[in-house]
């Protein structure tokens, strides 16, 4: 009798627990107590002022493990250096997915960079989610279903927006640009060109650089010999800090606009010179942590409590800071979103149907969101002009 009793108790607790065992699914890199997720990050090399994304992220990350982890696991953010190399992000990605089995990468930064791993990822379905480049080509389904664009706008929609801006500002302006040589400086010139069609602007000149060039200085001198009006810049931070000192040493006031990889304070215009650098125009999809308004509120004071206990050495004010804070919390957001299903494919479906999206720290009127036939996230951005210590936002938010 008591064999019996025992028997059956047991037996309905096994039907009791199977429904609740059958529910967690796990793909590589998952379990009962840890999630592994890839990273690869310029922490070396000629972008390596980008890197605070990645710590910044990892701090968002081991708050979210202090507090408990997400559905009760710990996340392994396992983030190598790439050296701002393409080479080496396919190296260190293949060694993610292949010996640290992670279950997604997330955030690695660079447009060519992430073409150099996007093919690889999409054949092994493997999810490439929350770039850290801006571009048109993350938004490509059918040919790329499991890359997932992130809280970048696309190059070519401020390219097009700022020579919009030039235009009402002068209607036969004539354009000189500087861009980097590779996809994120061309998508950038292609959305200038779009947007002086049939008007009566001109681009005097395209000059474009590489990454590792140590100088930009030629480039400058050979723009200004063309008598351009404006002058438009699109690259990583030292170049452009570089580009902007020059125009001025050779007193060159052209009306200027940057890319907004480019656009923290810290890393581009402090070294150009603040002064020399006021009323240069750039586009925003994030808070300005300096804005005195917005420190008031309970957005600010969570990101400066992760920050405090997290991230000490960061530099609150810093763009790329604010923006590996979005990211992180848009990565926790798809984890929770994927419950206890933790395997490729159910990340890739929650990553791609996010009808609201939670980056605490961008602008209001921004839109967001996702869906399986437009991987775009981020599809609007604000204009805003330097004056010297800040930005100010001007004009209405450009959709697309």
């Amino acid at each position: 009798m008591t064999i019996k009793n025992t028997l059956g108790a047991l037996a309905m607790l096994a039907m009791a627990a199977g429904p609740a065992l059958a529910q967690a699914q796990y793909g590589p890199g998952a379990s009962d107590t840890e999630i592994r997720i890839g990273n690869t990050m310029p922490y070396s090399g000629p972008a390596s002022v980008f890197a605070v994304n990645g710590r910044m992220i990892a701090a968002v990350i081991a708050r979210a493990n202090a507090e408990g982890g997400i559905n009760g696991r710990q996340i392994n953010f396992i983030s190598y250096d790439d050296a701002y190399n393409p080479a080496r992000t396919m190296e260190q990605t293949r060694r993610l997915v292949e010996r640290d089995e992670v279950l997604f990468i997330a955030a690695p930064v660079g447009s060519a960079h992430n073409i150099a791993i996007q093919r690889y990822l999409n054949q092994r379905e493997v999810p490439h989610l929350l770039l850290l480049a801006g571009g048109t080509r993350w938004n490509d389904p059918q040919t790329y279903p499991w890359t997932v664009s992130g809280l970048l706008s696309p190059y070519g929609l401020e390219g097009y927006a700022f020579a919009q801006n030039a235009v009402a500002e002068n209607p036969t302006a004539s354009i000189a640009v500087l861009y980097q040589n590779d996809d994120l400086g061309r998508e950038y010139l292609e959305g200038v060109e779009r947007g002086i069609e049939g008007t009566g602007a001109t681009i005097a000149s395209a000059l474009s650089f590489e990454v590792v060039d140590p100088s930009v200085d030629g480039q400058i001198v050979s723009l200004q010999a063309t008598g351009a009006d404006t002058l438009m810049l699109f690259g990583v931070p030292r170049a452009v800090a570089q580009a902007i000192r020059k125009a001025a040493d050779l007193g060159w006031t052209p009306a200027r606009y940057m890319g907004s990889v480019a656009s923290v304070i810290q890393t581009s215009l402090v070294p150009a010179g603040v002064e020399i650098s006021t009323g240069i125009i750039t586009s925003a999809t994030q808070q300005d942590a300096s804005d005195e308004a917005f420190q008031q509120t309970q957005a600010y004071r969570d990101y400066m409590d992760t920050i405090e206990g997290y991230y000490p050495d960061a530099e609150p004010t810093n763009g790329s800071v604010i923006s590996g804070y979005n990211t992180g919390h848009v990565l926790l957001q798809i984890l929770r979103e994927a419950g206890d299903t933790l395997t490729r494919q159910n990340i890739l479906d929650v990553a791609r149907n996010l009808s609201t999206v939670n980056a605490p720290l961008m602008l209001p009127g921004i839109p967001l969101a996702t869906s399986p036939d437009n991987y775009q996230m981020i599809r609007g951005i604000q204009l805003e002009r330097f004056n010297g210590q800040s930005y100010d936002l001007f004009g209405d938010v450009v959709e697309f």
